[in-house]
């Protein structure tokens, strides 16, 4: 009996040595699994946070590219691409003013400091004596004037010699409205004006323009509204493309007259 109580309490103290050092194994390897993922954590958090704090670096670090007519000199990864095509085609500085002479998508259009582009945030930012910045997201733009400065040349004639001009000596380059078509109020439409063709006819024709025709914009410039229409008659003279919007009975179309070519294209909305 002795020898059997002898055995049992062998048995029990066996067993609660392996009990002990499985326990004290697992402890353990918990810690050491623990220490492992608060270092990956402290590993990842802390990269997290550098990334952080390096494309927040970069978000806000002021970046100057220099394109000629939007070409890339800058970094595109850091420097967004301005959202169209601007070219400068003139600059005119006077004493306490300056304006500029900017071209996109065959539009030309007069600005000044501070003025926003085409209905783009793209902002003039400042005119120098051969190129203007612009600013979009953050970031400037230098746009260089690779060309003539159109704005310097002097007008080759007032308007009312522009409106004598023969129809040989205008061709198929248009320097005010009158010499491709003629504009009259139509009580049809508020902000059109009736088209008939103009000193040349041939041009009219050529623009896909046809008599009852009515005409809202051209280049983007209201013909009805003084100040715009003034802007058109100044800037068409140095215009590759005449954009010419109108209804034509009950339908918008758009048309697409090259100059001084005569190749033309029709998009109708």
């Amino acid at each position: 009996m002795q020898n059997r109580l002898t055995s049992i309490v062998l048995l029990l103290g066996l067993l609660a040595a392996v009990v002990y050092s499985v326990v004290t194994l697992d402890q353990s390897i918990s810690s050491d699994r623990t220490d492992k993922a608060d270092t990956r954590a402290f590993n990842l958090n802390g990269a997290g946070r550098a990334d952080n704090r390096a494309i927040e670096y970069q978000a806000y670090e002021p970046v100057t590219s220099r394109p000629l007519q939007n070409t890339a000199k800058q970094d595109q990864e850091l420097t967004p691409a301005l959202p169209i095509v601007i070219q400068l085609k003139g600059i005119e500085v006077s004493a306490g003013a300056a304006k500029c002479l900017l071209e996109s998508a065959g539009i030309l259009g007069e600005f000044e400091v501070g003025d926003l582009l085409y209905d783009r945030p793209i902002q003039l930012l400042d005119i120098l004596s051969n190129s203007v910045i612009l600013g979009f997201e953050n970031h400037t733009y230098e746009i260089v004037l690779s060309g003539p400065n159109l704005l310097e040349q002097a007008l080759p004639q007032t308007h009312s010699e522009l409106l004598g001009m023969p129809v040989d000596k205008i061709g198929n380059r248009p320097q005010i409205v009158e010499h491709f078509v003629q504009l009259t109020p139509t009580p049809f439409i508020a902000d059109g004006m009736l088209a008939s063709p103009g000193i040349n006819p041939d041009l009219f024709a050529q623009a896909g323009l046809k008599e009852d025709d009515v005409i809202t914009t051209i280049n983007g410039k209201s013909v009805t509204l003084a100040d715009e229409f003034e802007e058109l008659q100044r800037t068409m003279r140095y215009a590759d493309t005449l954009v010419i919007t109108a209804m034509r009975k009950g339908r918008v179309i758009t048309l697409y007259l090259d100059i001084p070519s005569e190749a033309l294209t029709l998009k109708r909305q």
